[in-house]
């Protein structure tokens, strides 16, 4: 079976990391200290009413140098969140599918009916389950 075959039976909320929202203001050495006192397996940047307004990429904070990671803005290692990078988390099979393909991106916020936060889909633990799919 091809491996989009496997869509249906994916439920996003079932994909979801826990996140950490964080300043924009910090460095990308504090806000992996933040994340791993956590036990956060994402970032979220919020803006001054604690509103998520970008979403950190675990590619570019990974690529940042240790030596370098003190004076790196996070900022710079974020995609701001625009319409489609951000998910509800009812979303399933073939419509899940077209949400990702139609924007995309390397994470997602994922939020709650009301609004609020669910977490951080991960297209790389999207990946791993779809392959890991009987």
């Amino acid at each position: 079976a091809r491996v989009f075959d496997r869509v249906p039976h994916v439920q996003l909320a079932t994909l979801l990391r826990s996140g950490l929202f964080v300043p924009s203001d910090i460095s990308v050495a504090e806000a992996l200290r933040r994340a791993w006192a956590g036990s956060a397996r994402g970032l979220v940047i919020v803006d001054g009413q604690d509103r998520p307004s970008a979403i950190v990429a675990e590619s570019q904070i990974g690529a940042v140098p240790p030596d370098r990671r003190d004076w790196t803005p996070l900022a710079s290692v974020a995609r701001p969140l625009e319409p489609g990078l951000v998910l509800p988390v009812e979303l399933a099979g073939d419509a899940f599918l077209e949400a990702v393909r139609a924007n995309p991106a390397s994470e997602y916020l994922v939020v709650n009916s009301d609004g609020s936060p669910a977490g951080i889909l991960s297209l790389s633990d999207l990946a791993t389950t779809l392959k890991g799919a009987a």
